[in-house]
């Protein structure tokens, strides 16, 4: 009786481990997927500021496609894209039809969204 104990222990141990391997690795992934958001997410809070700034669409087109490609690939690649995706969206569309007030204006706001 005493290994048989011994063996479901060994048992239960093994199968804690294999789902503790499971969790650390979806945790792992998620945690990828949320720092590329992010990642992305502040480049286009820059691009926002170059414009702020006084710095020319034109001059920045190349920089807004490639910002805009990574939002957007960060929204497709993540399971957790529609965390970003109001942003995202709303990033886009402001760099694209960008006025200096509605720069000013989502640039003062963006630090209230990124605390919570």
């Amino acid at each position: 009786e005493t290994i048989n104990a011994l063996n479901l222990n060994q048992q239960r141990l093994t199968q804690g481990q294999a789902q503790r391997d499971q969790e650390h690795n979806e945790y792992t992934n998620a945690l990828a997927e949320h720092q590329q958001g992010i990642k992305a997410l502040d480049g286009a809070i820059q691009l926002l500021t170059h414009l702020q700034s006084g710095t020319s669409f034109v001059q920045l087109k190349k920089r807004f496609e490639r910002v805009t490609a990574e939002l957007l690939e960060t929204q497709k690649a993540s399971r957790n894209g529609h965390l970003y995706s109001p942003l995202i969206q709303a990033l886009a569309d402001l760099a694209s039809k960008a006025t200096p007030e509605t720069v000013s204006y989502t640039h003062l706001t963006l630090p209230t969204i990124y605390s919570v």
